[in-house]
Protein backbone atom coordinates (compact mmCIF):
# COMPACT_ATOMS: atom_id res chain seq x y z
CA UNK A 1 0.00 0.00 0.00
CA UNK A 2 1.04 3.96 -0.76
CA UNK A 3 2.55 5.29 2.87
CA UNK A 4 -0.77 7.16 3.22
CA UNK A 5 -2.42 3.92 3.48
CA UNK A 6 -0.39 2.23 6.33
CA UNK A 7 -1.31 1.47 9.90
CA UNK A 8 1.06 3.46 10.71
CA UNK A 9 -0.10 6.41 8.78
CA UNK A 10 -3.49 6.23 10.39
CA UNK A 11 -2.35 5.78 13.51
CA UNK A 12 -0.46 9.32 12.58
CA UNK A 13 -4.16 10.67 11.55
CA UNK A 14 -5.47 9.22 14.41
CA UNK A 15 -2.69 11.44 16.94
CA UNK A 16 -3.40 14.31 14.60
CA UNK A 17 -7.06 14.30 15.39
CA UNK A 18 -6.63 13.64 19.33
CA UNK A 19 -4.17 16.41 19.68
CA UNK A 20 -6.33 18.81 17.36
CA UNK A 21 -9.07 17.70 19.46
CA UNK A 22 -7.58 18.33 22.47
CA UNK A 23 -5.90 21.62 22.23
CA UNK A 24 -9.55 22.75 20.71
CA UNK A 25 -10.88 21.53 24.10
CA UNK A 26 -8.27 23.21 26.50
CA UNK A 27 -8.15 26.45 24.80
CA UNK A 28 -12.09 26.59 25.24
CA UNK A 29 -11.59 25.81 28.67
CA UNK A 30 -9.16 28.32 29.23
CA UNK A 31 -11.92 30.73 26.97
CA UNK A 32 -14.55 29.43 29.11
CA UNK A 33 -12.57 30.38 32.64
CA UNK A 34 -10.98 33.78 31.72
CA UNK A 35 -14.96 34.63 30.73
CA UNK A 36 -16.08 33.29 34.30
CA UNK A 37 -13.44 34.82 35.97
CA UNK A 38 -13.56 38.69 34.27
CA UNK A 39 -17.41 38.05 35.39
CA UNK A 40 -16.14 37.66 38.95
CA UNK A 41 -13.61 40.43 38.77
CA UNK A 42 -16.46 43.05 37.29
CA UNK A 43 -19.37 41.67 39.77
CA UNK A 44 -16.44 42.42 42.77
CA UNK A 45 -15.43 45.83 41.33
CA UNK A 46 -19.00 46.68 41.58
CA UNK A 47 -19.35 45.46 44.93
CA UNK A 48 -16.35 47.72 45.51
CA UNK A 49 -17.82 50.61 44.16
CA UNK A 50 -21.28 50.57 45.59
CA UNK A 51 -19.19 49.99 49.01
CA UNK A 52 -17.34 53.50 48.30
CA UNK A 53 -20.46 54.90 47.57
CA UNK A 54 -22.71 53.95 50.64
CA UNK A 55 -19.98 55.08 52.77
CA UNK A 56 -19.45 58.18 51.47
CA UNK A 57 -22.86 58.71 51.59
CA UNK A 58 -22.85 57.73 55.05
CA UNK A 59 -19.64 60.11 55.54
CA UNK A 60 -20.89 63.20 53.71
CA UNK A 61 -24.13 64.11 56.28
CA UNK A 62 -22.21 64.24 59.03
CA UNK A 63 -19.52 66.56 57.47
CA UNK A 64 -21.94 68.78 56.33
CA UNK A 65 -23.73 69.33 59.86
CA UNK A 66 -20.10 69.97 60.61
CA UNK A 67 -19.41 72.56 57.94
CA UNK A 68 -22.35 74.45 58.63
CA UNK A 69 -22.14 75.75 62.48
CA UNK A 70 -18.50 75.91 61.58
CA UNK A 71 -19.38 78.76 58.62
CA UNK A 72 -21.66 80.44 61.45
CA UNK A 73 -18.69 80.40 63.75
CA UNK A 74 -16.36 82.40 61.40
CA UNK A 75 -19.28 85.03 60.61
CA UNK A 76 -18.97 85.58 64.49
CA UNK A 77 -15.72 84.80 66.13
CA UNK A 78 -13.84 88.59 66.19
CA UNK A 79 -10.16 87.45 67.47
CA UNK A 80 -7.86 87.17 64.73
CA UNK A 81 -5.90 84.02 65.80
CA UNK A 82 -8.96 81.68 66.30
CA UNK A 83 -10.81 82.97 63.19
CA UNK A 84 -7.57 82.42 61.09
CA UNK A 85 -7.55 78.43 63.11
CA UNK A 86 -11.21 77.81 62.18
CA UNK A 87 -10.71 78.86 58.61
CA UNK A 88 -7.97 76.16 58.26
CA UNK A 89 -10.24 73.63 59.60
CA UNK A 90 -13.55 74.37 57.35
CA UNK A 91 -11.11 74.66 54.73
CA UNK A 92 -9.70 70.78 55.73
CA UNK A 93 -13.21 69.88 55.75
CA UNK A 94 -14.50 71.48 52.72
CA UNK A 95 -11.44 69.65 51.21
CA UNK A 96 -12.92 66.13 52.70
CA UNK A 97 -16.30 66.82 51.58
CA UNK A 98 -14.95 67.28 48.00
CA UNK A 99 -12.87 63.99 47.70
CA UNK A 100 -16.44 62.41 49.16
CA UNK A 101 -18.21 64.16 46.47
CA UNK A 102 -15.57 62.58 43.70
CA UNK A 103 -16.03 59.32 44.95
CA UNK A 104 -19.83 59.68 44.56
CA UNK A 105 -19.09 61.56 40.97
CA UNK A 106 -16.97 58.83 39.80
CA UNK A 107 -19.44 56.51 40.65
CA UNK A 108 -21.52 58.19 38.85
CA UNK A 109 -19.33 58.24 36.00
CA UNK A 110 -19.05 54.59 35.85
CA UNK A 111 -23.19 54.35 35.97
CA UNK A 112 -22.78 56.92 32.87
CA UNK A 113 -24.24 59.27 34.81
CA UNK A 114 -21.84 61.92 34.91
CA UNK A 115 -22.81 64.81 32.47
CA UNK A 116 -21.15 68.08 31.36
CA UNK A 117 -23.29 71.46 32.45
CA UNK A 118 -21.71 74.50 31.07
CA UNK A 119 -22.29 77.98 32.58
CA UNK A 120 -20.38 81.76 30.90
CA UNK A 121 -18.70 83.23 33.28
CA UNK A 122 -14.94 84.61 33.93
CA UNK A 123 -12.67 82.03 33.89
CA UNK A 124 -9.79 84.29 34.93
CA UNK A 125 -11.85 85.92 38.08
CA UNK A 126 -12.70 81.92 39.22
CA UNK A 127 -9.30 81.00 39.28
CA UNK A 128 -8.34 83.74 41.47
CA UNK A 129 -10.77 83.20 43.50
CA UNK A 130 -9.64 79.18 44.03
CA UNK A 131 -6.15 80.96 44.30
CA UNK A 132 -7.03 82.80 47.05
CA UNK A 133 -8.52 80.13 48.64
CA UNK A 134 -5.01 78.05 49.01
CA UNK A 135 -2.87 81.53 49.59
CA UNK A 136 -3.35 80.59 53.94
CA UNK A 137 -2.22 77.16 53.47
CA UNK A 138 0.77 78.73 51.07
CA UNK A 139 1.75 81.08 54.40
CA UNK A 140 1.50 77.97 56.16
CA UNK A 141 4.39 76.28 54.19
CA UNK A 142 6.45 79.29 52.96
CA UNK A 143 5.56 78.69 49.76
CA UNK A 144 6.32 81.37 46.76
CA UNK A 145 2.76 80.87 45.23
CA UNK A 146 1.37 83.01 42.31
CA UNK A 147 -1.40 83.83 40.20
CA UNK A 148 -0.54 85.12 36.51
CA UNK A 149 -3.07 85.57 33.66
CA UNK A 150 -2.69 87.15 30.36
CA UNK A 151 -6.00 88.72 30.39
CA UNK A 152 -7.57 90.78 33.97
CA UNK A 153 -10.79 88.63 32.61
CA UNK A 154 -12.24 85.86 30.21
CA UNK A 155 -15.66 85.03 29.72
CA UNK A 156 -16.46 81.93 28.41
CA UNK A 157 -18.59 78.27 28.91
CA UNK A 158 -17.24 75.91 31.32
CA UNK A 159 -18.26 73.52 33.74
CA UNK A 160 -17.31 75.29 37.35
CA UNK A 161 -17.59 72.17 39.31
CA UNK A 162 -15.30 69.94 37.06
CA UNK A 163 -12.64 73.05 36.83
CA UNK A 164 -12.55 73.43 40.21
CA UNK A 165 -12.08 69.54 40.92
CA UNK A 166 -9.43 69.55 38.28
CA UNK A 167 -7.68 72.85 39.66
CA UNK A 168 -8.37 71.67 42.87
CA UNK A 169 -6.57 68.23 42.92
CA UNK A 170 -3.54 69.52 41.05
CA UNK A 171 -2.52 72.43 43.32
CA UNK A 172 -3.54 69.71 46.53
CA UNK A 173 -0.69 67.79 45.08
CA UNK A 174 1.58 70.45 44.33
CA UNK A 175 1.44 71.66 47.80
CA UNK A 176 1.80 67.99 48.96
CA UNK A 177 4.74 67.04 47.01
CA UNK A 178 6.68 70.73 47.10
CA UNK A 179 8.93 71.11 49.85
CA UNK A 180 9.30 74.25 52.01
CA UNK A 181 10.85 77.00 50.21
CA UNK A 182 9.18 75.71 46.92
CA UNK A 183 7.78 77.39 44.11
CA UNK A 184 3.67 77.01 42.86
CA UNK A 185 2.11 79.12 39.98
CA UNK A 186 -1.26 79.17 38.08
CA UNK A 187 -0.70 80.72 34.88
CA UNK A 188 -3.76 81.01 31.74
CA UNK A 189 -2.56 81.44 27.93
CA UNK A 190 -4.93 82.62 25.44
CA UNK A 191 -2.35 82.34 22.94
CA UNK A 192 -2.48 78.95 21.66
CA UNK A 193 1.35 79.63 20.15
CA UNK A 194 2.76 80.79 23.61
CA UNK A 195 0.95 77.82 25.20
CA UNK A 196 2.80 75.13 22.89
CA UNK A 197 6.04 76.71 22.84
CA UNK A 198 6.47 77.58 26.79
CA UNK A 199 5.05 74.76 27.96
CA UNK A 200 5.51 71.85 24.89
CA UNK A 201 1.90 70.94 24.91
CA UNK A 202 1.67 67.82 23.01
CA UNK A 203 -0.52 67.64 20.66
CA UNK A 204 -1.71 64.68 18.13
CA UNK A 205 -0.62 65.02 14.12
CA UNK A 206 -3.09 66.55 12.31
CA UNK A 207 -5.03 68.30 14.91
CA UNK A 208 -6.16 71.10 14.58
CA UNK A 209 -5.58 74.02 17.45
CA UNK A 210 -7.40 76.90 16.80
CA UNK A 211 -5.88 80.34 18.33
CA UNK A 212 -8.51 80.98 21.01
CA UNK A 213 -7.78 78.02 23.43
CA UNK A 214 -7.51 79.22 26.98
CA UNK A 215 -4.46 77.10 28.47
CA UNK A 216 -4.27 76.77 32.15
CA UNK A 217 -0.94 75.62 33.61
CA UNK A 218 -0.49 74.60 37.37
CA UNK A 219 3.32 74.09 38.17
CA UNK A 220 5.51 73.36 41.02
CA UNK A 221 9.42 72.87 42.02
CA UNK A 222 8.48 69.71 43.59
CA UNK A 223 9.51 66.22 42.88
CA UNK A 224 7.83 65.99 39.71
CA UNK A 225 6.15 63.16 37.90
CA UNK A 226 7.68 60.00 36.02
CA UNK A 227 7.57 60.15 32.34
Amino acid sequence: PAFYETWWANMLYLLILGLSAFFFIHRYRNRLMQKQHKKMEEKLVDLKFRFFTNISHELRTPLTLIITPLDALLRKVTDEKIHKQLVSVNRNAQDLLGLINQLLDFRKLEMGGEKLILAKGDIVEYLSFIYNNFQLMASDKHLDFSFHSDYTSCYMYFDIEKLHKIINNLLSNAFKFTPKGGVISIQTYYDVTVFKSDFKYHYQEGENLSDNLFGIVVSDSGIGISP
